[in-house]
C-alpha cells in the first residue's frame, strides 16, 4: 500500500481533534482531486470537529455536502461555534455565513466575539448577520406571532442578550448596525441600556444621538419612549414622538405599553400627541388583538382632556373585545374625575366582571366622598370652636401661667384651693398635655392633685385613660381616688385626700397559688375592659382585696355591679 493511502487511512480513523485540523488545514490548498477525496474523509469521520473543517470551505462544498451539514441540526450548531474559532479569517467568514442561512437565535451569542475580529471583513459580516436575524424577528413580529408565540419570545430574549453585550463592548467593535441592533431592544436590555448610554467613557452614546433622526423608525419605540425618563436624552426624542402618527408607530408604542409602570415615564408621557389616538379609536381592528389592552393605560396619560379621555374609554368598555373592555373599566377607575364616574355608571350594568368591577369602585369613590364630607363638617366644627374662644382677659398667656398656678395649688390648703382648681379646670383644653404629663411626676403631690383637678363629672371622661393609669400607682390615697373616678364618683378635695410623701404600700399576706391566680386576674383587667363587667372576675378581686385590707374593695370598686 503506498504510503499516502495509509496516511489516509490513519486520517480516516485517527484521533480527534488532531486529524481534522490536519485535514482542514489541507483543504485550503488542495487540488481538485485531493480536494474531493479529503472532504469524503471529513464527512466519514461525522465529528463536530470534522463538521467545523468543512464549514471553514463551506464556499466551495458542492450542494449535495451542503444538505448533509444542514440535516443535523444539534451537530451543525456545535460545529459552527469551532468553526467561529478558526485560525483563518475566511472560514471564520464562511461560519458567519453559515449562522445566516441555518443558525438558530439560540447561537446569537456566538457573533458577540467576531465582532471583535481582527479582520474588518468578519466584523462587517457579524455586524451584517445580528442586524438580519434582528430584522426577520421584527418581519415576524409584524406579520403576527399566531402559533409562534413561544418561538418569537426566545428570538427577543437572545437577541437582547445578544444585543446588550455588543453595546458594552461598542467600542472595541465600532459597529453601528450592532449598535443600532441594541437601540431596538432597549426596552428588553433595561437600565443597563441608559446606564451605558450615560457612561461618558463610551462614545455609544454620541452614535446614537447623531443617528436618531435616520434611525427614527416604529423598532425604535422602545428606546423613544424609555427616554422620556431620561433627563439627559428627553428633549432629543420629544420632537420625534410629538410626529408619530401612524399605525404602525402607534402599534409600537403599545408593545411596550408596560414602560408606562415607570412614573418618571409616565408623568412625561403628555408629549405624545392625543389627537393621532382619537383617530384610532374607532379603529382598533387595525390593531392586533393582543395589544389592545395596552390602549386605554396610554389614555390616561397622553395629552387628551378629561372629557375626551373619558369618552374614549366609555366606548371601549362597550367593545366587543374582552381584554380592551377590561382594560378600559381599569382605566377609568384609576381616573377620579367625574367624567370618568359619569362613564362608569354607564357600565355598571349587567352581570358581566366588568360591571361589577364598575359598581364596587362607584361604592368605594361614594364611601370615600361621605367619609370626606364628615371630615370637612368635623373641621368646620373645630374651626367654629376655635373662632369663637377667647382667653380671659386677666391671663393673656396662659400657657406661661401653669407653672404657677400649679405650685400655688401644691402650697395652699385644700380649703383654700378652690378658686385655683377653678381656673385650671376652665383652661384644661389649653393645658392639656402639660395636666397629662403630671400623671408621671415623680411627686405624689402632683399625681393626686391632677385627680383633684380632672375629679368632676366634665373631665373625668375625657382624662379617663390617665386616671386610669394611676390605678397602679404605689400611693394608696391616689389609688383610692383613681378607683372613685374610673367608677364615677366625684373627688373630695378634703384634707384627708393630701399627701405629702409615697407611703409604703401593705404587702398581700398571699400563698403563692394564690398570688399567682390574683396576677391572673390582673393581667386580665388590663387587656381586656370587658372583663371589669365580669361579677365572677369582679368578686374574686374584692376576696383579694379583703384580706388585703378589709375596706380596700369597697374604696376600689365602690357600687360597682
Amino acid at each position: 500500500m503506498p504510503l499516502v493511502e495509509k496516511l489516509h487511512a490513519w486520517l480516516v480513523s485517527g484521533p480527534t481533534p488532531d486529524c481534522d485540523d490536519i485535514l482542514a488545514a489541507a483543504l485550503e490548498k488542495a487540488e481538485s482531486g485531493w480536494f474531493e477525496r479529503l472532504v469524503s474523509i471529513l464527512v466519514q469521520r461525522g465529528r463536530a470537529a470534522s463538521w467545523a473543517g468543512l464549514i471553514g470551505i463551506y464556499d466551495r462544498l458542492a450542494p449535495d455536502v451542503r444538505r448533509l451539514l444542514a440535516a443535523d441540526q444539534n451537530k451543525l450548531e456545535e460545529a459552527l461555534g469551532l468553526a467561529l474559532k478558526a485560525p483563518s479569517a475566511s472560514a471564520r467568514l464562511n461560519g458567519i455565513r453559515v449562522f445566516k442561512e441555518h443558525g438558530s437565535p439560540r447561537l446569537l451569542f456566538l457573533l458577540v466575539s467576531p465582532l471583535r475580529d481582527s479582520s474588518t471583513q468578519v466584523r462587517v459580516a457579524a455586524g451584517e448577520a445580528l442586524r438580519d436575524a434582528a430584522n426577520a424577528y421584527f418581519q415576524r413580529l409584524e406579520n403576527g406571532p399566531g402559533a409562534e408565540q413561544l418561538e418569537l419570545l426566545g428570538m427577543k430574549r437572545a437577541l437582547a442578550t445578544a444585543a446588550q453585550e455588543t453595546l458594552r463592548t461598542y467600542d472595541l467593535h465600532h459597529r453601528n448596525e450592532a449598535l443600532q441592533v441594541a437601540a431596538w431592544f432597549a426596552a428588553e436590555i433595561g437600565p443597563a441600556f441608559w446606564e451605558q448610554l450615560n457612561n461618558l467613557r463610551s462614545r455609544a452614546g454620541h452614535v446614537i444621538a447623531e443617528h436618531l433622526q435616520k434611525w427614527d423608525e416604529p423598532r425604535m419605540a422602545g428606546f423613544f419612549i424609555g427616554a422620556l425618563g431620561q433627563t439627559a436624552w428627553r428633549s432629543k426624542v420629544i420632537p420625534i414622538l410629538q410626529a408619530w402618527a401612524t399605525t404602525p408607530q402607534i402599534i409600537a408604542m403599545l408593545r411596550v405599553g408596560h414602560l408606562l409602570d415607570d412614573g418618571e415615564i409616565r408623568a412625561h408621557a403628555v408629549v405624545v400627541r392625543g389627537q393621532t389616538w382619537r383617530r384610532f379609536a374607532d379603529r382598533m381592528d387595525d390593531i392586533p388583538e393582543g395589544l389592545r389592552a395596552s390602549a386605554p393605560r396610554w389614555l390616561n396619560s397622553i395629552s387628551l382632556t378629561d372629557t375626551e379621555r373619558c369618552e374614549l374609554l366609555g366606548a371601549w368598555a362597550r367593545s366587543s373585545c374582552g381584554p380592551l373592555r377590561r382594560a378600559a373599566v381599569y382605566a377609568l377607575a384609576e381616573n377620579e374625575s367625574t367624567a370618568a364616574r359619569k362613564a362608569l355608571r354607564d357600565v355598571s350594568g349587567g352581570v358581566s366582571r366588568e360591571a361589577q368591577f364598575a359598581r364596587w369602585v362607584i361604592a368605594g369613590a361614594m364611601s370615600q366622598v361621605n367619609a370626606q364630607r364628615a371630615r370637612t363638617e368635623v373641621e368646620r366644627k373645630i374651626q367654629a370652636r376655635q373662632a369663637a374662644f377667647t382667653p380671659p382677659p386677666e391671663e393673656p398667656e396662659l400657657d406661661t401661667s401653669f407653672p404657677i398656678l400649679w405650685m400655688a395649688c401644691r402650697r395652699t390648703g385644700p380649703s383654700e384651693r378652690a378658686e385655683l382648681l377653678r381656673t385650671i379646670r376652665e383652661n384644661s383644653d389649653v393645658w392639656r398635655n402639660r395636666l397629662r404629663t403630671m400623671t408621671q411626676s415623680a411627686d405624689a403631690r402632683d399625681r393626686l392633685l391632677f385627680l383633684q383637678v380632672v375629679g368632676t363629672a366634665e373631665l373625668a371622661g375625657r382624662f379617663r385613660r390617665d386616671v386610669e393609669s394611676l390605678l397602679k400607682d404605689s400611693v394608696d390615697s391616689i389609688i383610692r381616688l383613681a378607683g372613685k373616678l374610673t367608677c364615677g364618683l366625684p373627688v373630695d378635695e378634703s384634707p384627708g385626700d393630701a399627701v405629702d410623701a409615697p407611703k409604703e404600700t401593705p404587702k398581700l399576706n398571699l400563698t403563692p397559688v394564690e398570688r399567682g391566680e390574683l396576677k391572673q386576674l390582673l393581667d386580665r383587667l388590663e387587656s381586656d375592659p370587658d372583663a371589669a363587667r365580669d361579677p365572677a372576675v369582679v368578686a374574686r378581686v374584692r376576696e383579694f382585696l379583703q384580706s388585703w385590707r378589709p375596706n380596700a374593695s369597697a374604696e376600689l370598686i365602690g357600687s360597682r355591679p
